[in-house]
């Protein structure tokens, strides 16, 4: 959500525990008459959707009994351990850890 009067972004909770308290902004302490003129950011919510499902760990389709955890930054794919372990595909590639 955010706020009609600064655009700062709070979450709903936050506005909420904000509000049984006092009816203004926590930031700048702009009169809110109603918690519903705090604006909806749906782009958000969409985007916290998006990171959490890429940030999800998927079977390796050459190694299915491992995880996808690594990341080949000249080939520019996901990959697991047992690929660079095992495999020639990723010889001398700089790796990085998925999550970086």
């Amino acid at each position: 959500k955010l706020c009609p009067s600064c655009s700062k972004m709070f979450c709903f909770s936050c506005i909420r525990q904000c509000f049984t308290t006092s009816k203004r902004c926590p930031l700048c302490r702009h009169y809110v008459r109603d918690i519903h003129q705090f604006i909806n950011c749906h782009w958000v919510e969409q985007l916290a959707q998006d990171i959490g499902s890429a940030s999800t760990l998927t079977t390796c389709s050459i190694h299915p009994e491992e995880q996808q955890s690594l990341y080949c930054n000249e080939c520019r794919i996901v990959i697991c351990s047992n690929c660079v372990l095992f495999g020639h595909d990723h010889e001398d590639h700089e790796i990085s850890s998925f999550k970086e």
